[in-house]
């Protein structure tokens, strides 16, 4: 078992960042950030509840709450009514209200709807949990601008790409 350090001071087991549960291990909203020796990256996860199934590396955005037991809940961007959040990406799949990390900065897969172009910004748009290039040739970070696209993708199924872990707005 490896322990991650991380802020504040409370352990993390790496299993637990791909391992959801049914019971909350972690405080929700618990951010931890370590230096990812593969990269060369800081890479950063925030607990969250699940508001659905979520789909393998899909971004959702993570909304704060009221609710005892879902203060950080995840949505789909197209469900999205908070101005600025953070978009987080499973890094497995999830069940539904299961508990578990969704990595917000670093390096990482990326469902994409479009072929993207390297060391272009890529947007989550409130009509679907996927990237899209924020507009043709945007090659500097705007208000809209989660991650940046690490290696050309043709596909349109999926993208590397380094999540910049600030707070977005999510548009149409």
């Amino acid at each position: 078992m490896v322990m991650l350090a991380q802020s504040p001071a409370m352990a993390v087991d790496e299993r637990d960042l791909t391992t959801p549960t049914v019971a909350a291990k972690y405080t929700l909203g618990q951010e931890i950030e370590f230096a990812n020796k593969t990269t060369g990256l800081i890479d950063k996860y925030v607990y969250v509840t699940a508001h659905a199934a979520l789909t393998q590396y899909a971004p959702y955005v993570i909304n704060p709450a009221s609710t005892s037991g879902g203060e950080y809940v995840t949505a789909a961007p197209a469900t999205n009514t908070v101005k600025m959040v953070k978009v987080g990406i499973p890094q497995v799949a999830f069940t539904s209200s299961y508990f578990g990390f969704v990595k917000t900065q670093g390096q990482t897969t990326c469902v994409a709807s479009t072929g993207l172009l390297n060391a272009y910004y890529g947007k989550a748009i409130n009509t679907a949990a996927y990237v899209v290039e924020s507009s043709t040739g945007v090659t500097v970070p705007g208000i809209t601008s989660f991650c940046v696209c690490t290696s050309a993708t043709s596909t349109g199924t999926s993208a590397t790409v380094n999540l910049i872990g600030d707070l977005v707005s999510v548009t149409t």
